[in-house]
């Protein structure tokens, strides 16, 4: 029974990563468990699983996270990496107790997606942009974009070009740590045991650090160091949930900090979505055979507030001005996208982040 599960979920894997899925869900029922996968931003239906069947798999994956196998009450996270089609992926599990049961969900962070910054967009000189940006210049880089945007993805890409083009000392802070990269120093954060992000931050300060990567500035505390960190003459890339790069610039001044630091500080702001490719093949979303053909099922579209952009905007708000469009933003882009046939108008994703 148990080589069963390990064939099961190898082969639910393997069909999520050829349909380039990026999350799997199980979910209890009454009387049977459902599974989904997650493809292009809907949910596909699988076939539902027997209680007792999705009991074994669930115990076999939070073993393989590193879960508490034993405990079914509490939310538990964790992560592994399965090496499956010639690809390392990074799978981060996610349980929660429900009332018919465990519930189970995994991400998928592919590891090869991207190989260079300008596989990262059917408009490369967008994301080639952002590389110039942080190898010129110290300061604070701020990505926002709704969960599953690619930001990670991004994040990495631009850090492995800076390495491969000079001898940089790169530190993360995450929770967790997303991708394994031979070269940096990757610090997961332990909250229980009082390893947070602002104390991670005042640690990471004092080892020599060239680039520093917070996973996401979540409060004040941690948002006023990582501009101080900037100051010091240090390149820091971060990510804040907002609407789009004015509204992150706002959620700064909600933590406190002043419009001389922000200046001082910001050097660019990325607001970035994934949007669904149009497969001539298909006419329309991929069918699982055409994805040999057909390398990428998303892209990404940047919106990127830098230079007098970013000063016009900042000098905005410090008037009491709370709307700032720019010219190419992600709307303006995906029409684009659309005149030159990479994306279908229907397929437009709504573009105000939850």
């Amino acid at each position: 029974m148990k080589d069963d599960i390990q064939i099961y979920f190898a082969e639910l894997l393997q069909q999520a990563m050829q349909m380039g899925g990026t999350d799997i869900h199980f979910i209890p029922l009454e009387t049977n468990t459902q599974v989904q996968i997650r493809y292009q931003g809907e949910l596909k239906n699988m076939p539902r699983l027997d209680k007792e069947i999705y009991i074994r798999i669930c115990t076999h994956i939070k073993f393989l996270a590193h879960l508490d196998v034993s405990n079914a009450r509490i939310a538990q996270s964790g992560m592994f990496i399965k090496f499956l089609l010639n690809e390392a992926i990074t799978i981060r599990a996610s349980t929660l107790p429900t009332i018919f049961g465990e519930s189970l969900a995994l991400r998928l962070i592919y590891r090869n997606n991207a190989r260079s910054v300008r596989d990262l967009s059917v408009f490369p000189e967008e994301p080639e942009k952002i590389l110039q940006m942080m190898n010129e210049n110290v300061g604070l880089y701020i990505f926002s974009g709704a969960t599953g945007s690619g930001k990670t993805t991004t994040m990495y890409t631009v850090l492995q070009e800076m390495m491969d083009k000079q001898n940089l000392n790169i530190i993360t802070l995450e929770d967790p740590v997303e991708m394994k990269c031979e070269g940096m120093i990757q610090v997961q954060m332990n909250f229980s045991a009082g390893l947070d992000y602002a104390e991670g931050l005042r640690a990471v300060l004092r080892h020599d650090p060239d680039v520093i990567l917070v996973g996401e500035i979540r409060d004040a505390k941690t948002a006023k160091l990582a501009v101080r960190a900037a100051l010091t003459g240090h390149r820091v890339i971060s990510t804040v949930h907002a609407k789009n790069s004015f509204g992150t610039l706002l959620r700064f001044l909600n933590y406190g900090l002043s419009f001389t630091d922000l200046e001082q500080s910001i050097q660019g702001v990325i607001t970035q979505a994934l949007y669904p490719l149009y497969c001539k093949l298909c006419k329309g979303k991929c069918s699982n055979s055409a994805h040999p053909f057909f390398a990428r099922t998303l892209t990404g579209l940047y919106e990127i507030l830098d230079g007098d952009l970013l000063k016009q905007a900042l000098t905005d708000l410090k008037h009491g001005i709370r709307d700032f469009n720019l010219e190419n933003n992600l709307e303006m882009q995906f029409k684009k996208g659309v005149s030159y046939g990479y994306f279908k108008e229907k397929d437009q994703i709504q573009m105000e982040i939850k």
